[in-house]
């Protein structure tokens, strides 16, 4: 519930165009601590080896493509809105490349 509500904020901010950092934040500590349970509750033992590893690999693999929509998301609200796309290196010295 939190964690989607979280992300439906996320969304929202992503959707104006704004970095929604705070929302992100939020979604990648219930991503985290969902996969720290998923990891401590999965079953083990012999039948079930990797268990742990996948049902906590999944939490994390959703936030990482989630954030990747997220960034698709803000970026295309950007460039709707006749905004410059944000650069990690804008003023990095060398040869620029167009976007």
């Amino acid at each position: 519930g939190a964690a989607m509500f979280c992300s439906v904020l996320a969304v929202r901010e992503a959707s104006h165009g704004d970095a929604a950092l705070g929302s992100r934040i939020l979604v990648w500590t219930f991503a985290g601590a969902a996969a720290w349970f998923n990891w401590v509750h999965a079953p083990r033992g012999v039948d079930h080896a990797g268990a742990p590893q996948f049902f906590s690999g999944m939490s994390l693999s959703a936030a990482v493509l989630f954030d990747r929509a997220l960034k698709q998301t803000r970026r295309a609200a950007l460039r709707a809105r006749g905004r410059p796309l944000p650069t990690l290196f804008r003023h990095w010295p060398g040869p620029r490349r167009q976007v």
